[in-house]
């Protein structure tokens, strides 16, 4: 017998002529007995050979037959010291005792755990075949990696593939040792490590209100190659309501990702030969799309596409209460290229808006834009820096825009009664020019902008009396080429005065500095008056001729307006108690007040006088706050008249409306097993009504509160709530209460709508593993208001 200490070094055993050496080692001390050709290994041991590799607290390696035994040891506490762990060919095998032939690369094993792809497979025993299949009995499947896992599915005989599958003969789910009547006859578990598989997916059921019970979510999950998925969905009601859907999402690496959204719902209402039986189709198609920013570096295109029926979101249990309380919904497709040293791209798009309350849909197709961006005359031209400076100073950009627009209501989608529907286009070309100069502490802005606009059809019009003696409007479309433009000229003037007060060195307020910057400027616009008249007697009809096309220039009148604004911020330096330091407070972030005069009109010449102001509370609060006031009286209509208050013996200013809004963010327990968070935000809105009845304003008010906020319990719950309340109205807003539960290899989710347009509950029980998380228990419970 041989003995070797704990300075043990790595040793190779004699290979025979056909077979690879045999590498073996330990950190405490090595035995070697040499009559049975025994090798015993004790700390941190290991054999190895070819792809495999054998670790564990202590190991029994028999160089004749070249068979290893390998057994760990538990501590004090119970908790494993060198587990054995075999390691062949990629895959990674732990169990308690393991007797593995190195030659026939057999073996057996008793409470191996394997982990692949998320799965993790527990076998009471397991025996190694020579082609890697593995024989287990008494074995359990599942996500959860705790050593005794909160559930799985136990399985008397199995067979496993590493890497592929393991098929198995009747099992059933457990809760740790609670059995479930949940069983099949036989199992196929895909253990692909980065394959996906496809298969069934499990339903939710729940109350839908008028429609009946439903399960819901029953389909398909099929995957598309290696860069895309789909899923197909569909609903069924008791009530004889169904719905389908396609969920296909797609991710083409260095290229672009995105989704596509596919949905039809039939609904009905009553039974069959019931007179008031109602039968609603609807549908709705949701696509994104984004182009990776390196696969055309010059060139993008981008989708983000919603459209559909108008009640989609109203009629349907599945649809989110974001998706449920909008009424518009808009969508975009756009290609856009630039050049690369030069001031120019280009984009072409095609968009839409739909309005369910309206139930009118705008569709835009196509949009061709050419910009022009802002630079230098200079640049334009090609020429040097500092060669002429005018040119250098002066800044100029432009853009082209055709559009071709579709103006109708949904139902003419829907019958496809296209016959009645006129399309709109026309091209819209703008230019501006721009430069800056200083005159001393006087920063000079002057301003030109032009805006040219061509049509391809012009309204007619003209009255005739009809055969009742009626005098009736007619318009024709005269087909031809027609252009009108306006311009405008402006030029602005700023400053900016610093004042500052020093109130001691002492002082815990050291200084305080006040900035002011006022701004003049004056804008020229030249009157272009559109409107055409038609005439008949008495009678006469103004009309704009432009109004058939997508472009349609107003009437402008003569403005030539002195524009003045004011700018103010406040600032303090406060001084630490401790430290002496100073360190800058904002009091007040800024002020505006802003008006204009027009010279060029023959009354009402002061516009109103509005300001904006915002800052910052204690770093604390976020304040914002806008007051609009008219400096003319009124008549006993309500209606704007030449005369200033003061002048009529009253205030200066007369309120006309104002708004205010306060929010804030409170956060707490960052340390602690309850941290939380909480968003309040209050907004106010004022505005004087004319009473003509009592010759005086009334003060119409609107204010509400909103709050958001939740709270983490014990780093596995987390609840959020979203609520609100109308003053005015004296009722609460939409209000949402989200609970979830982290269970380790579960996860709980709670969503309440306690009362408002949709009230309902849901709860969903769901493994978290991706390869399970169709394993769940979902119920849905909606009140019957909001459906039909």
């Amino acid at each position: 017998m041989l003995a070797q200490g704990a300075d043990s070094v790595q040793v190779v055993a004699p290979a025979k002529p056909e077979m690879a050496p045999v590498n073996w080692g330990a950190k405490d001390s090595t035995r070697v007995i040499a009559a049975t050709s025994e090798v015993q290994l004790f700390g941190e041991a290991f054999v190895a050979m070819d792809d495999i590799r054998l670790e564990a607290d202590r190991i029994v390696y028999n160089a004749e037959t070249n068979e290893a035994c390998a057994f760990g040891r538990k501590d004090s506490l119970g908790d494993w010291i060198g587990r054995p762990v075999l390691n062949q060919g990629g895959q990674t095998f732990e169990q308690d005792e393991l007797c593995f032939d190195l030659t026939t690369r057999r073996g057996l094993s008793k409470h191996a755990v394997t982990m692949q792809g998320g799965a993790v497979f527990h076998a009471g025993v397991a025996k190694r075949q020579s082609d890697e299949r593995i024989h287990v009995s008494d074995a359990k499947f599942t996500t959860c990696d705790a050593p005794n896992p909160h559930y799985h599915f136990h399985i008397k005989r199995a067979i496993m593939v590493p890497g592929e599958k393991i098929v198995s003969g009747p099992f059933y789910l457990k809760f740790r040792k609670i059995p479930t009547p949940l069983a099949l006859p036989f199992g196929w578990f895909p253990t692909p490590p980065e394959k996906q598989s496809q298969g069934l997916l499990m339903p939710g059921y729940g109350n839908g209100g008028a429609l009946g019970f439903f399960l819901k979510d029953l389909g398909y999950y099929m995957p598309l190659g290696e860069q895309a998925d789909t899923r197909l969905l569909g609903d069924l009601y008791s009530g004889g309501s169904w719905a389908l859907r396609s969920i296909t999402n797609y991710n083409v690496r260095y290229k672009a990702s995105g989704s596509l959204n596919l949905s039809f719902q039939r609904l009905r209402d009553g039974f069959a030969g019931d007179p008031d039986l109602s039968l609603q189709d609807q549908f709705f198609v949701r696509w994104s799309h984004n182009q990776d920013s390196r696969a055309r570096p010059n060139s993008r295109f981008s989708s983000s596409v919603n459209f559909g029926s108008a009640k989609n979101f109203q009629t349907n249990v599945t649809s989110s209460q974001q998706d449920f309380l909008s009424n518009t919904f808009q969508s975009s497709v756009q290609w856009s290229k630039s050049f690369p040293g030069k001031p120019l791209n280009l984009a072409v798009s095609a968009r839409h808006a739909q309005n369910s309350l309206t139930r009118q849909v705008d569709v835009t197709l196509p949009s061709l834009t050419a910009n022009l961006q802002r630079t230098s005359i200079a640049d334009l031209l090609g020429l040097k820096n500092n060669r002429i400076s005018l040119l250098d100073d002066i800044a100029v950009s432009a853009s082209t825009r055709f559009e071709q627009m579709l103006q109708a209501p949904d139902s003419v989608f829907a019958a496809g009664d296209w016959g009645s529907v006129g399309f709109r286009n026309g091209i819209k070309h703008s230019a501006s020019a721009s430069s800056q100069m200083r005159l001393g502490f006087v920063s000079i802005t002057p301003n030109f902008q032009y805006n040219e606009f061509w049509s391809f059809q012009q309204l007619q019009g003209r009255l005739e009396e009809g055969d009742t003696g009626v005098v009736e409007q007619v318009s024709d479309t005269i087909q031809g080429f027609n252009a009108t433009r306006d311009w405008r000229l402006s030029t602005n003037a700023s400053t900016r005065f610093y004042g500052t007060f020093n109130l001691g060195e002492n002082a815990r307020v050291a200084a305080i500095r006040h900035v002011v910057s006022p701004s003049v400027g004056l804008s020229y616009t030249p009157e272009n008056n559109r409107t055409r008249f038609a005439t008949l007697g008495d009678e006469y009809w103004e009309y704009n001729p432009y109004q058939l096309n997508r472009f349609n220039p107003q009437n402008i009148g003569a403005s030539g307006a002195v524009n003045f604004s004011v700018s103010q911020n406040l600032e303090a330096k406060v001084r630490d108690r401790e430290t002496g330091d100073t360190r800058k407070v904002r009091l007040i972030d800024n002020v505006i007040t802003s008006a204009s005069y027009n010279l060029m009109r023959d009354s009402l010449n002061l516009s109103d006088i509005s300001t904006r102001a915002n800052t910052d509370l204690f770093n604390k609060v976020r304040l914002n706050v806008g007051i609009v006031q008219s400096p003319y009286d009124r008549d006993s209509t309500g209606q704007r008249v030449d005369v200033f208050l003061k002048d009529a013996g009253k205030n200066w200013l007369r309120l006309s409306r104002a708004n205010a809004a306060i929010g804030s963010n409170f956060q707490g327990g960052e340390n602690t097993e309850f941290p939380w968070n909480v968003r309040v935000d209050y907004n106010l809105d004022v505005r004087n009504q004319w009473m003509v009845q009592n010759q005086q304003d009334s003060l119409v008010m609107t204010q509400s509160v909103r709050a958001r906020g939740g709270v983490e319990l014990f780093d596995r719950w987390r609840i959020d709530v979203n609520t609100g309340y109308d003053f005015m109205r004296e009722e609460m807003t939409t209000t949402q209460l989200d609970v979830y539960w982290d269970l380790h290899c579960w996860e709980l989710a709670v969503n309440w709508v306690p009362f408002g347009l949709r009230q309902s509950f849901y709860v969903r029980l769901n493994i978290k593993a991706s390869m399970l998380k169709d394993l769940k228990v979902e119920y849905r419970k909606y009140s019957e208001q909001g459906f039909f």
